[in-house]
């Protein structure tokens, strides 16, 4: 025979209703809180530019007047990051910290802020998140959680750097991106390796036979689509290093590529 026929069951309904509720609401609670939290001020934060580009990132420290390839972070001390973009859209993240922004170009009123406050001493990784280009996969920078001590010491040690065109040479071109295309140890990258390269003669895409001495250098940084050596693609490299380097810092980079030998 067919089975009784039942209209409904009110407090199964009821039940199967306010458990989910009530589960989504705790975990709501509790995301809440912990975002707050992650945004809530500090009135002495660390500030810190965060600036992306094709392929690498650079981190400046106002307060100090300090930049470096490298995110120095003091332990349990709140920064706040402002994140921008010289090119692409980049993604700033560092997996640990567990929050993740965009980096866009476009100026001051496109810079984004993520407050972030370490609470575990160590060695991390920030990694690009957004795909920006042919060598997305690298755009990798050091993230060192350290003590305040620790911290004092390297802005300390920043003001040392400064007195050795080399080193400070070096400096600018982490910094300003240049390492992610050229090597320094030969090894072929999107750009001309820098080892060896000061003193030989290249052949252009022109088919002009150049020597590469300090004149080519400062017109290649200053106006990189002039002289492009063969086999490697034009317009690639920006061609604003003249708006972004001075006169001084190119002249720093060219001592640092005439070191490498």
């Amino acid at each position: 025979t067919d089975a009784a026929h039942i209209e409904g069951n009110t407090k199964l309904e009821v039940a199967w209703t306010l458990a989910p509720l009530a589960t989504v609401m705790v975990f709501a609670v509790l995301g809440g809180q912990s975002l707050a939290e992650t945004m809530r001020a500090e009135p002495r934060a660390l500030e810190i530019n965060v600036i992306g580009q094709q392929w690498a990132c650079r981190f400046e420290y106002p307060q100090f007047e300090v930049t470096s390839d490298t995110l120095w972070m003091p332990i349990v001390k709140q920064a706040i990051l402002h994140l921008s973009s010289e090119d692409v859209i980049h993604s700033f993240w560092v997996p640990e910290f567990r929050v993740k922004q965009d980096a866009l170009p476009g100026g001051v009123e496109f810079i984004r802020n993520i407050r972030v406050t370490p609470t575990i001493l160590g060695d991390y990784k920030v990694r690009c998140a957004e795909l920006c280009g042919t060598r997305h996969a690298t755009m990798l920078a050091p993230v060192k959680v350290v003590s305040q001590e620790a911290f004092d010491e390297w802005i300390a040690s920043q003001s040392e750097v400064l007195g050795n065109p080399v080193a400070r040479g070096e400096k600018w071109s982490r910094e300003a991106g240049c390492l992610a295309c050229h090597s320094v140890d030969g090894t072929a990258l999107v750009g001309p390796s820098w080892f060896g390269v000061f003193g030989k003669e290249e052949t252009m895409t022109n088919g002009a036979l150049v020597t590469i001495d300090e004149e080519y250098l400062r017109e290649s940084i200053l106006n990189p689509n002039n002289l492009v050596v063969q086999g490697y693609p034009a317009n690639l490299m920006p061609a604003d290093y003249g708006e972004r380097l001075t006169l001084e810092q190119i002249q720093d980079i060219i001592e640092y590529i005439k070191s490498l030998k």
